[in-house]
């Protein structure tokens, strides 16, 4: 579930917050995720993760958009696979392929998981990263993104 469609201003906000360095907006923004959403906190019932960027991306802006997203009381649960193909750039159909066995779970996750992206596209890395969690133990996964970018695959011709 996403709070906010991938355009105006919330598209803005987060290109802002990921490629031009407005770090300060992610704390205001991880509240509003949390609001509009009216998801549970962090706590014994429900576990916050994040889906992590790429270490390329994290190394360019400084910090995990998407942790910085699920804000306090988040642990990660998450890591990269080393040497999977990144998803940015790629088309619908690359980023369903690429994604899979995309995550491994560091630990012992939580029976109900709130999962935390920064952009949804197709929801590839969302599955997998929910398909991981679920292997590992998680009963429940619910991956919840700032802002949704419709899917080009689902666009009528």
């Amino acid at each position: 579930m996403g709070v906010y469609p991938h355009e105006d201003l919330a598209r803005e906000v987060l290109l802002a917050a990921k490629l031009r360095g407005r770090h300060a907006a992610l704390p205001a923004m991880a509240a509003l995720l949390r609001h509009r959403l009216e998801l549970p906190p962090p706590g014994e019932e429900v576990g916050w993760t994040w889906i992590p960027s790429g270490s390329r991306s994290q190394r360019r802006r400084g910090l995990d958009v998407p942790a910085r997203l699920a804000g306090p009381g988040a642990v990660r649960l998450l890591a990269p696979i080393r040497g999977r193909a990144r998803q940015t750039g790629r088309d619908a159909h690359g980023r369903r392929r690429g994604a899979r066995d995309r995550f491994r779970v560091i630990g012992r996750p939580p029976p109900a998981v709130v999962c935390v992206d920064d952009v949804r596209t197709t929801g590839s890395t969302a599955r997998a990263a929910g398909l991981a969690l679920r292997a590992a133990g998680a009963q429940r996964v619910l991956v919840a993104t700032f802002t949704v970018r419709r899917d080009p695959a689902q666009r009528a011709g």
